[in-house]
């Protein structure tokens, strides 16, 4: 398994996991203002009126598991 310094690297290598998480990795990158931060995403879907409470939870389980894959490093 590969670890991940940041965020941003591990999400990146999200995007063909098939799941809510990739969905959210795609849009994440295709978001032109998006600075790859963690902080940075939530802040952009906070302030997105169209973000729905199932991209909300994705990002949660995002930070979960990158933070839990992290740990094992």
């Amino acid at each position: 398994m590969t670890t991940f310094n940041n965020y941003f690297i591990w999400l990146f290598h999200q995007r063909d996991q098939g799941n809510n998480i990739a969905d959210l990795a795609c849009d994440a990158f295709a978001d032109k203002k998006w600075k790859g931060t963690m902080k940075g995403l939530k802040q952009r879907l906070i302030e997105e009126p169209a973000t729905s409470p199932l991209t909300m939870d994705a990002y949660e389980q995002s930070v979960i598991l990158y933070r839990d894959q992290r740990k094992k490093y």
